[in-house]
């Protein structure tokens, strides 16, 4: 309560010096809020309320943000955000910011108890400062740690990792490096696409998704399979359904119930489906039975494709019937432009359209 307390003091003392600092044009707003939160201040802290022998899940340092993913001694995980939030009020007050922290509790998910080996305790403060300064990065670049090492986005498309100690800096320019990269801060491992090498030596790194939540500009085919055993339990396994889409940050579903249109999407907070607002058809477009998706077989075939192509990051799917069949339509991209591919759902004739 006294932590709740003294942060909210803060975060209004901050939000009306702003406000009045910025309407005056004497400053910006690092200049009241020293650019947010910094992982060198805020980790004392996190190792005071956690406990030094908290283990960590996934940590991630950026301009102004600081966020913790830890499992506890209590066998839970603990997420924590130290956030810098503005906002324009369009009033003659302009903008404000303000420090927020929120915290969420939760269980572990599959494989997050294997994931946690580094102890908070063991981290040095300074150590993300350090990495920024060796790797040549830019003030507040993305620094985040995942098992036992460090990623660092030190530019567009250039990553660099490096041991827990700091020790071992290097880029990442193989696979695994770069998929690792892609993993804690996406697109810090990713090719420049003027590279006309592409992902030649195989298929796009399968990333898992920071823990509640949907992949960062990328598919997330995990999540479409615990979306599909929502969607049975709601319309049972030979129900139909009129779309289906897995792309960057969105799942959803689109269906007939009582022959109205109905669209919902996943929400990996809650683990649920939910309303995703006005369908995009009108509930008279041809189904296809649910029964027919399989996530495991089409997150192969959109690697197939994007492999085909040289692409960095696994398209997107949308699912409908065309010709009378249920059909996957893919956008993939890569280092020489965009190109349609089109298949089955069980993955059988895959061909580039056009």
């Amino acid at each position: 309560m006294i932590n709740h307390l003294r942060h909210n003091t803060v975060a209004a003392r901050l939000t009306v010096a702003a406000a009045l600092c910025l309407a005056l044009a004497a400053c910006n707003v690092e200049d009241i809020t020293g650019g947010g939160y910094s992982y060198s201040d805020v980790l004392p802290e996190a190792v005071d309320d956690f406990g030094k022998d908290a283990r960590v899940i996934y940590l991630l340092a950026r301009e102004g943000d600081v966020e913790f993913v830890l499992l506890g001694a209590d066998g839970r995980v603990h997420e924590r955000k130290y956030e810098l939030v503005c906002s324009s009020s369009g009033g003659p007050h302009g903008t404000s910011c303000s420090k927020r922290i929120t915290n969420k509790e939760r269980a572990p998910l599959r494989g997050e108890k294997d994931s946690a080996r580094v102890k908070l305790g063991d981290l040095d403060e300074d150590i993300v400062d350090d990495l920024r300064d060796k790797a040549d990065a830019f003030s507040g670049a993305p620094v985040g740690l995942r098992g036992s090492r460090w990623v660092v986005a030190a530019g567009a498309f250039v990553g660099w990792v490096a041991d827990v100690d700091g020790s071992h800096l290097h880029r990442a320019e193989s696979p695994a490096d770069r998929a690792f990269a892609n993993s804690v801060s996406p697109g810090a491992g990713a090719r420049n696409p003027s590279d006309k090498g592409g992902s030649a030596s195989g298929p796009p790194p399968d990333l898992p998704a920071p823990p509640g939540q949907l992949a960062e500009g990328r598919p997330d085919f995990a999540a479409f399979a615990e979306a599909l055993v929502a969607m049975r339990e709601r319309v049972g396994r030979r129900g139909r359904i009129l779309f289906a889409t897995v792309d960057n940050g969105i799942i959803a579903f689109e269906y007939a119930d009582g022959g109205r249109p109905v669209r919902v999407k996943w929400d990996p907070g809650s683990r649920s489906l939910v309303d995703a607002g006005r369908p995009f058809g009108n509930g008279s477009e041809p189904d296809f039975p649910l029964s027919a998706l399989s996530a495991d077989r089409i997150n192969r075939t959109a690697r197939t494709a994007a492999t085909r192509e040289h692409a960095e990051v696994t398209p997107g799917v949308s699912i409908s019937v065309a010709g009378g069949q249920p059909t996957l339509q893919m956008l993939v991209r890569g280092p020489d432009g965009t190109s349609t591919y089109i298949s089955r759902v069980d993955g059988s004739q895959l061909t580039k359209a056009g």
